[in-house]
Parts: C-alpha cells; structure tokens; sequence
C-alpha cells in the first residue's frame, strides 16, 4: 500500500498543497509512522498527506474535467497497473506494480504542466 517510494512521492509541495488541511480519515506519516486521521486537532507542519487511491482519482479528474480528458487505469498482465490521460493534444501513461505509484507520478506530472 503505502511503500517508502509512495510516501517520498507523496511529500512533494503540489501534492501536500492539495489538501492544506487534513480531514478526518485521511492517512498521513509522521516520522517514519502511519496513522488514520481520527480527531482533527494538531499542526499539520511536519505531517505528509498520503492520499488514497479514491482520492489521487479525484484530483486527477479534475484537471482532466478542465481539460476535456479523458482518465482511466487498467491492470496489465505482468501485475501491473497503467493509467492513461489523454485529449487532443496530449497524453501521459505510467506502468507501476503499484497502481498508487502510478496514479501519483500521473499526478505530479500534470500538477507540473498544468
């Protein structure tokens, strides 16, 4: 689920920057650790958001809404997942074992041409 690849994915600034403040059962990692956000008190400084699958789908969708794409993951063969973006003048696809390592890295890449 949540591999240290994942996490190191996941303490980018535009990734963090999409959730400013944590929700209650959100998972997050503090020091090496993992928790599930039970209460909602405490600084949200040194904790990473770990978003889950639902939601990295959902922050994708949205730019893909904006830009009239479309947004899909499919498991291949090899117990590998792709996710695909696409529209008329661009598209993105990334292979991981991990379907959160590649929705992330799908992530990032559109947050960093957006």
């Amino acid at each position: 689920m949540f591999t240290k690849e994942y996490i190191e994915l996941c303490k980018d600034k535009r990734v963090q920057e999409l959730r400013p403040e944590l929700e209650r059962g959100d998972w997050y990692e503090l020091h090496g650790l993992i928790f599930l956000l039970a209460n909602l008190h405490g600084s949200r400084q040194k904790i990473t958001w770990l978003p889950t699958g639902d939601q990295l789908d959902e922050e994708i969708i949205k730019i893909a809404d904006k830009h009239n794409a479309e947004y899909g993951a499919i498991r291949l063969k090899a117990k590998k997942w792709r996710v695909f973006y696409g529209c008329y003048v661009r598209t993105e696809n990334f292979e991981h074992d991990n379907p959160l390592i590649a929705k992330i890295k799908l992530l990032l890449q559109l947050l960093n041409t957006k």
